[in-house]
């Protein structure tokens, strides 16, 4: 099944994808009951997803201390021969304490705190697997990921040395102006994991649709809102940048034949009454999100007014037929031990293909700047990963900024500003604060 697919993602579009499991095993736990424990109990243990059963108990399955000295194993699958397997010394307490600390926070007060969590966790991750992932040119990283490191913002992860070229390239890159309250990158050496590769995460195998599907042609359903009213302790505050994201879309994805809801249009009947009724591939929404770890039951997707949508009444949404859903809101990637992964978690479960949404806090104009670029790419495909890989990339790279009241983008013509946002000043989004946050749930392909 594993090599099916990652072949026929080949065949189709030229991109060399690696499935990669990564999980924590306890010397003294499931796996050393296995008959010798070697490399062939390991390969049949995880192909058979039994690996899935037990992940989903972990940390459950041990007490506090095996749990926290439990170690991380790698499995890679390709389309040629078997799979990569490597076990490494990384344990459950120390990758989770630096996921902890790799978290993207607005403040001048916050540095490059990012970098030493973004080194170790590629080197607990990549570095095991990197030679032979060369070795086969795989330019595509989809991950099977145990409890806790489904939170984890993968772009953002930063091998220790860059390359002659990705320096060569930083010569040119422009500094952020002063008004954007982040360090330069002074102490990172400007390289990514998306330097190299398209990264996802996906919930598991067994239950995603693999297969390669070309997006195009493409239906787009996209609806949002700017102003909140929320009453109550969830005080949200307004965003902006939503009226302009819509306005982009329906403007420069006229091919799509886009329907745009926003601002009064944006109700949970009128979001339900579209998706019966109408045939659409994507489905874009650009609101406020929530979720609350002590009681999933108090997560939501709000909507115009006070009207919002919890995580159960999303189930009820007809998600069948949408290859791509966007949810181009704060944290609705973000869950705990028991609901990883969050609102896009749930569409995956629902039949969404691949859901694109956010593990960390992210700032209205970084997020209108993200998407712009990202559906810019996705008409020329190959792969959703590989739109949002170019879209992350420019932004790192300083080619996408806000000049004169103009977004700047690498595909398409300077996009005038709307409403609000038509005064701000000038920006870049090099920080990875604006752009690393997002990832792909589900099949990436």
């Amino acid at each position: 099944t594993y090599q099916n697919a990652t072949t026929q993602v080949e065949q189709s579009t030229g991109v060399r994808p690696a499935i990669i499991y990564a999980f924590f095993l306890s010397p003294n736990g499931y796996l050393s009951k296995l008959s010798g424990s070697s490399d062939e109990d390991i390969w049949k243990f995880i192909s058979d997803e039994r690996i899935n059963d037990y992940s989903n108990l972990f940390p459950y399955r041990y007490s506090e201390a095996e749990r926290d000295a439990s170690k991380l194993l790698l499995m890679a699958v390709t389309k040629q021969g078997r799979p990569i397997l490597r076990q490494t010394d990384f344990t459950f307490a120390d990758v989770k304490a630096h996921i902890e600390s790799l978290q993207f926070k607005h403040g001048a007060d916050h540095k490059n705190y990012w970098v030493t969590p973004a080194r170790f966790l590629y080197q607990a991750l990549i570095t095991p697997i990197e030679p032979d992932l060369e070795n086969q040119n795989i330019n595509n990283l989809v991950f099977i990921m145990d409890v806790k490191l489904r939170s984890l913002p993968l772009a953002a992860l930063q091998p220790e040395e860059e390359s002659q070229e990705i320096s060569k390239s930083r010569a040119t890159i422009r500094q952020s102006p002063a008004d954007i309250p982040f360090a330069t990158m002074q102490d990172s050496n400007g390289n990514f994991i998306v330097d190299k590769y398209s990264v996802g995460l996906m919930p598991s195998i067994s239950l995603t649709d693999t297969r390669y599907k070309d997006i195009a042609p493409a239906r787009l359903l996209a609806m949002g809102n700017s102003e909140f009213e929320v009453s109550g302790s969830e005080q949200l505050s307004d965003l902006p940048g939503v009226e302009s994201e819509l306005d982009f879309l329906n403007q420069r994805l006229d091919d799509w034949q886009p329907v745009i809801r926003r601002e009064e249009l944006f109700t949970p009947e009128i979001l339900k009454t579209l998706l019966k009724n109408l045939d659409f591939n994507i489905l874009h929404l650009a609101t406020h999100a929530t979720f609350d770890s002590r009681d999933p039951a108090n997560s939501f997707i709000y909507f115009n007014g006070n009207e919002h949508l919890s995580l159960e009444k999303f189930s009820e949404l007809n998600l069948e037929n949408i290859d791509l859903l966007t949810l181009s809101a704060c944290k609705t990637a973000f869950g705990d031990d028991q609901s990883e992964l969050g609102f896009a978690g749930l569409a995956h479960q629902l039949g969404v293909k691949t859901a694109l949404a956010s593990l960390i806090e992210v700032p209205d104009i970084g997020t209108l700047a993200l998407m712009s670029e990202f559906y810019s790419h996705l008409e020329a495909g190959p792969i959703k990963a590989e739109a949002l890989r170019q879209a992350q990339l420019a932004m790192k790279d300083g080619r996408v900024k806000i000049s004169d009241g103009h977004l700047i983008g690498t595909e398409q013509e300077p996009y005038a500003l709307q409403g609000r946002m038509a005064g701000v000043g000038d920006k870049d989004f090099q920080h990875p604060f604006y752009w690393a946050g997002f990832t792909m749930v589900g099949n990436p392909w």
